[in-house]
């Protein structure tokens, strides 16, 4: 078993606070069966553009992966915003475009050095939106660990991969049905209350979104006769969970989205 997988099978056995709806994981799956899941390419928009030099854009997909979290200010609620080419966009599309704007006018964002000097005055030029990015103290510490290379790593196991445990699928799945939360625990997040990192309810939404997906996965290629690995479903269900704009996702301080 896939080592992410095995080690955080536990908390599913016999959870508290997140359970899993295997029947609404059937219904998911044949519902997924009769479309055409595939993975973004991840060129438009606020991403950098397929005719750029690969080197540059996987260094891109590096700097902007590495500070891919919290976009929500946790006193308030609001999303982090900002605009390319007078397009608006939240929550992490509004740091891509953020990253994307400031390298076409000039800002060595792919040059480790840099980066190792970077400022929070910088930091707060580069992502200046409707408001400051939440986190930007633990953006910085990331940034400042960035080294030059000429290597990048090649990944020969990725239909190994789990789905991102991130803010975005747990909201996706419990949205489906395939996710339904304790009582205290959706009061929290439907609330918007703050829920600390690495406790038990936490651990459990993560877990529980990663073996789910698995689920579903195999469904999908064992009794759907697809082809397809954790990252087809991981864009299925960020896409659907991004559309539905009445439910909330759970809010969580931690740089491990």
């Amino acid at each position: 078993m896939n080592k992410v997988l095995e080690s955080t099978h536990f908390l599913t056995l016999s959870p508290k606070f997140v359970f899993i709806n295997h029947d609404k994981i059937d219904e998911v799956a044949e519902r997924f069966s009769k479309e055409d899941l595939k993975i973004p390419t991840w060129s438009y928009g606020e991403h950098p553009n397929a005719i750029e030099k690969f080197e540059d854009v996987i260094d891109t997909f590096f700097l902007c992966n590495s500070i891919n979290f919290a976009f929500t200010d946790f006193e308030t609620g609001q999303k982090f915003e900002s605009y390319h080419n007078s397009e608006k966009f939240t929550g992490s599309s509004g740091m891509w475009a953020c990253v994307k704007h400031a390298i076409i006018n000039g800002t060595p964002l792919l040059d480790a050095n840099y980066l190792a000097n970077f400022s929070e005055d910088d930091m707060e030029f580069v992502f200046s939106g409707n408001m400051e990015i939440p986190m930007i103290n633990e953006r910085l510490w990331v940034y400042g660990r960035f080294q030059n290379t000429n290597k990048h790593p090649l990944f020969s196991d990725v239909n190994e991969s789990t789905v991102a445990a991130d803010y975005v699928l747990p909201k996706g799945l419990r949205d489906m049905g395939i996710l339904t939360y304790e009582k205290s625990l959706a009061n929290k997040v439907d609330n918007g209350i703050l829920i600390p990192a690495d406790t038990l309810e936490e651990l459990e939404i993560r877990a529980s979104t990663i073996h789910a997906c698995n689920e579903v996965v195999g469904l999908l290629n064992e009794k759907y006769g697809k082809n397809i690995n954790a990252w087809h479903l991981d864009a299925k269900i960020w896409s659907e969970a991004r559309k539905n704009k009445e439910t909330k996702h759970h809010l969580t301080r931690t740089i491990a989205y």
